[in-house]
């Protein structure tokens, strides 16, 4: 017995050990890239050159070796790549954020709290839930597919009806001019449905007939997220399909092992600074400024203002229609777009750690904390009974959009988490080989 318990505490400290070797290698990855290229570029007039202060830089780095025991306690792989995927995404950026620029220097106590949530969230992940799917069979979505056809087609129809062919667009150049005219024509509820069509459905759709190798449907499929990208111009549409089948394909390499999944992570760190060797800036530069440091920035913005001006309390979220705002009231993203960016225009979206605060502070970050490692926990009770690679297709990228850019509740709602759980019960009364 004594034996055994030595044998799982050294198990554990190689695995630990592991894990903040890679922590290590990435962070510094991380900072280089972004100290050396992304902020001279975005950030030239900001940048603080003194240390901060040495206490707190303990205290910081304490904190990865803490994670680090944290990640190496969980061993499974579908867990653990959600909860690497939020410290590379979400509270590294944010610590290098801090460190970074002068203004967030006295938001010391918020870095903790993200670090905290993280803490909260992996412990929480250590609880098994099995899904007893057999018990409640709602025999409708048996015919999930047919449902998803139908709402793809209302969509389509939609479009064509209200707009016809005058702002079909597939020029990467003219999206923000047909999406202002969009603004104006399409509007009220049916907008959570042309939402989940476009970045849920479809999308998951093709990801099915990817894994039931069903070229045509597959090849049908794709053509129709083309014309959807065409009503829409939204490029997010576009982009979709060639992440999720990249999800796909790759799923089982770095699911294989957990230690393939932050070599994983380091792979693509090592594949950006092949973009920094050649000096090769525009969109791939502005695309990782987007990922990682811009989200950390407007979450240091929504602590500032509503640590000042008080919590908002979801009166603009869910609960919206239960409280009577002025007509001049801003919902939050805008609000901190014109505070910060001087813009109003500007939707200063962030991930859950930023919008969860603005919510309810540090109360209302431990709830979104349970409720996100109940959610990771549902999602590997699913790879039970479906292949991992096919679930991984269907919520990927709701959750990494909740950990860079949305709140929980728009992304349970409108963000398409909810109807993705719902098609994976569809999915679970299917007959499945779950080694695939």
């Amino acid at each position: 017995m004594r034996l055994e318990i030595e044998n799982n505490i050294n198990k554990l400290a190689k695995k630990t050990a592991i894990n903040l070797w890679f922590c290590i290698l990435y962070v510094n990855g991380f900072c280089f890239l972004a100290k050396e290229w992304i902020m001279p570029v975005y950030y030239s007039n900001q940048l603080y050159n003194s240390p901060v202060n040495e206490t707190i830089m303990f205290i910081l780095y304490t904190s990865y070796v803490i994670m680090a025991f944290f990640l190496a306690l969980h061993k499974n792989s579908v867990k653990s790549f959600f909860l690497w995927a939020l410290w590379a995404l979400t509270i590294l950026p944010l610590v290098f954020t801090y460190i970074s620029l002068p203004e967030f220097h006295n938001m010391f106590d918020f870095v903790m709290m993200a670090i905290g949530i993280f803490i909260e969230i992996s412990i929480i992940c250590m609880v098994k839930i099995n899904l007893n799917l057999n018990k409640w069979r709602i025999k409708i979505l048996k015919y999930w597919k047919g449902g998803i056809v139908f709402f793809i087609f209302f969509v389509i129809y939609r479009y064509y009806y209200i707009n016809g062919l005058s702002v079909f667009n597939l020029d990467f150049r003219k999206v923000y001019e047909y999406r202002f005219i969009l603004r104006e024509r399409m509007a009220g509820y049916l907008l959570y449905v042309d939402n989940w069509v476009m970045n849920i459905f479809n999308p998951c759709l093709c990801a099915y007939f990817l894994y039931k190798r069903k070229k045509f449907l597959f090849m049908l499929f794709v053509f129709v997220q083309i014309l959807l990208f065409g009503f829409s111009s939204h490029k997010s549409v576009l982009l979709l399909v060639p992440i999720i089948v990249v999800i796909y394909l790759l799923s089982p390499i770095f699911l294989k092992r957990i230690n393939y999944i932050p070599l994983f992570a380091l792979s693509g760190m090592g594949f950006i600074f092949i973009f920094y060797y050649y000096e090769i800036r525009g969109m791939v530069l502005a695309l990782v400024d987007r990922l990682f440091i811009i989200p950390s920035e407007v979450n240091f913005y929504y602590y500032k203002y509503f640590s000042e001006n008080g919590f908002d309390y979801f009166k603009h979220s869910f609960l919206r229609h239960f409280f009577t705002n002025d007509i001049d009231s801003l919902n939050i993203a805008r609000q901190i777009g014109k505070t910060f960016f001087n813009d109003e225009a500007i939707n200063a979206n962030t991930g859950f750690i930023g919008s969860g605060y603005a919510q309810g502070g540090l109360a209302a970050l431990l709830i979104y904390g349970v409720i996100i490692a109940i959610l990771i926990n549902v999602i590997e009770a699913f790879t039970k009974k479906i292949p991992a690679r096919l679930v991984l297709s269907f919520v990927s990228l709701p959750m990494l959009t909740l950990f860079i850019s949305g709140d929980l509740p728009t992304t349970l709602l409108t963000g398409g988490m909810g109807v993705a759980l719902i098609l994976l019960y569809g999915i679970s009364m299917e007959k499945h080989d779950i080694h695939l």
